[in-house]
């Protein structure tokens, strides 16, 4: 999957409907990152991470 100029990805169809995700659903994009927390990452939360990565 690639970002657009938005910093959105598109889920493909089949894995949307393979993994039951719809419409507002909220999905967890943590793989690439595994690995790489910093101390001071790992006191964070998902919700301030993710903002960390939108504002890139």
């Amino acid at each position: 999957m690639k970002l657009n100029s938005k910093g959105q990805v598109t889920i493909p169809a089949e894995l949307r409907r393979s993994h039951g995700f719809g419409e507002g659903d909220e999905v967890e994009v943590v793989a690439r990152m595994r690995g790489r927390a910093t101390s001071t990452m790992s006191s964070m939360s998902t919700d301030e991470i993710m903002a960390l990565l939108r504002d890139r």
